[in-house]
């Protein structure tokens, strides 16, 4: 891959990337604005994978990370405001879902962002940010009844007022049910989306590792799952490279994607979200940026053309990144 080449690409990347976030962007703020809700919970404005509750508030965890990459590598007040403002409508509509799983895809995204640009990226906006909204969302979440008693029930089972009285149970048989097809029907599962005709009231497994089992077989879960590995094992290998290195904006991608990817595999174990897109993109977009990365170009660059893209993304990097292209 040529320089221009590799610009040429990191620009469509970006581009991708940035078209998506909006999109999620505006979908959390229109579903806020017009509030579909039912029993107390947000439901999202778009008819599809944005609709229900659950994938709304994990596909907006997954998101997240990469949205606050924008936030960092943006240049002028409005653009930060405007990427900050959908943040902050973003966090808001993960906790009007009332969704579990969003949440802990949520809390995921979150800690790991804080430690990539706060405490190791050196950024002390984010660690006073962080602070603030975490604070905020403490007492939001103390404030409701409701919502405080899903969060209990994470740990101690059904919890009263919690909205979903007996749900632990129901989970427990959906659970088990799609371990059960997953066993009699090995190789090739039961069909694509055909889980819910073998539960009671149509109901998915919330657990989108044993529903694709159960629907596509082992061999497939096995595919989807050599897909998430390898994209942890691009991650790790991508900070190896020049790009990484050498482009601020590659470091910023990948501490963003990083954190998505990790946030969907904790939230995608209580949801069932093998049919989404979203982190298939995410796949997609690590993939990408660990070509970008690896560019030969990189590694070759002369000094003042190191001391130009320094002054280029001296926005982007932390005071201490900063100092190691003077060396």
């Amino acid at each position: 891959m040529t320089k221009l080449t590799s610009r040429i690409a990191g620009g469509l990347l970006g581009a991708s990337v940035a078209g998506l976030m909006c999109s999620v962007a505006a979908v959390a703020v229109a579903s806020a604005l017009v509030n579909h809700g039912k029993a107390d919970r947000l439901y999202g404005i778009q008819q599809g994978i944005l609709q229900n509750p659950n994938d709304l508030a994990i596909n907006i965890a997954i998101s997240f990370p990469l949205c606050m990459c924008f936030v960092l590598s943006a240049k002028g007040f409005w653009r930060k405001f405007l990427w900050g403002f959908g943040m902050v409508v973003m966090l808001y509509v993960v906790y009007a879902t009332y969704s579990r799983s969003g949440l802990i895809a949520m809390v995921i995204s979150g800690l790991i962002c804080f430690y990539a640009y706060g405490i190791k990226g050196g950024r002390v906006g984010v660690r006073v940010a962080a602070a603030a909204l975490g604070l905020v969302l403490v007492g939001v979440v103390a404030s409701s009844t409701t919502y405080r008693a899903r969060v209990e029930s994470l740990f101690a089972g059904n919890i009263a007022h919690s909205g979903d009285d007996g749900s632990l149970e129901k989970r427990t048989e959906l659970l088990k049910e799609s371990l059960r097809l997953a066993a009699l029907h090995p190789l090739f599962g039961v069909g694509p989306g055909n889980f819910v005709q073998f539960t009671e009231g149509w109901q998915v497994a919330h657990n989108t590792y044993t529903e694709f089992a159960a629907e596509a077989g082992i061999p497939a879960l096995s595919l989807f799952l050599l897909a998430l590995t390898g994209s942890f094992r691009n991650i790790r290998n991508l900070r190896k490279t020049a790009g990484y290195q050498h482009d601020a904006t590659v470091c910023l991608y990948t501490d963003a994607l990083w954190a998505s990817l990790a946030a969907y595999v904790s939230g995608a174990a209580f949801s069932s979200t093998e049919y989404n897109l979203f982190p298939y993109f995410v796949i997609g977009y690590i993939c990408a940026l660990y070509r970008i990365g690896s560019d030969p170009s990189y590694g070759t660059v002369t000094q003042e053309v190191k001391k130009s893209k320094w002054k280029r993304f001296s926005d982007a990097k932390p005071e201490s990144e900063k100092l190691a292209w003077t060396r």
